[in-house]
């Protein structure tokens, strides 16, 4: 029986790490190169996978 709600039902989270990517990649326009700043850092973020 799947479509019985349980009381207290189980939740298992798993820990599989961290990931580093840059933010462009995430949010875009983040920080977009212009005719003053031609070559703008990437800004690098960390988050849960």
């Amino acid at each position: 029986m799947t479509n019985v709600m349980k009381a207290r039902p189980k939740l298992y989270v798993m820990d599989n790490g961290r990931m580093s990517m840059d933010k462009n990649w995430l949010i875009g326009m983040h920080n977009p190169a212009t005719i003053l700043n031609p070559n703008a850092a990437a800004e690098f973020v960390e988050f849960p996978v």
